[in-house]
């Protein structure tokens, strides 16, 4: 059920990674994503990351709470790749799983590693047709 296979093309991860900086705010959105889960009254100690891309938002959750568990979720093998590379040394404090939320199934193979203090996603879930986004937030909620 793969909507954008594009992504799972290295050429177009590597393009997308070159012009990373070009998205406007990027930084501040993260910067926004850790004030709120540093807000919490518990630490997060176990997150998922949907359509993780390089990983970045899992290293901004790893950079306030080091010791934290994580998936790692991408339908791009090369996206994975990248995630892997850039957060080699929490390699045993990770998983990394490919998949395709676009099909629903998603969530029972996620459930297995729940509970969640945080999910998170950045620049991926709008991929997805409207009524599938909204299935998706609804899915995330009931997690």
């Amino acid at each position: 059920m793969v909507t954008d296979k594009v992504w799972k093309l290295p050429a177009v991860v590597n393009r997308f990674l070159s012009h990373r900086t070009a998205i406007p705010l990027a930084q501040e959105q993260i910067g926004v994503m850790t004030s709120i889960l540093k807000s919490r009254t518990e630490p997060v100690e176990n997150f998922l990351d949907l359509g993780c891309g390089d990983g970045i938002l899992g290293a901004a959750i790893l950079g306030e709470y080091p010791a934290s568990r994580g998936v790692l979720a991408d339908f791009s093998e090369a996206m994975l790749q990248e995630a892997r590379g850039q957060l080699k040394e929490y390699a045993n404090q990770l998983v990394f799983e490919n998949l395709d939320y676009a099909d629903p199934a998603w969530v029972n193979r996620m459930q297995a590693y729940g509970p969640f203090d945080a999910i998170v996603s950045g620049y991926s879930i709008h991929h997805q047709p409207d009524a599938r986004q909204r299935d998706i937030y609804k899915e995330i909620f009931l997690m």
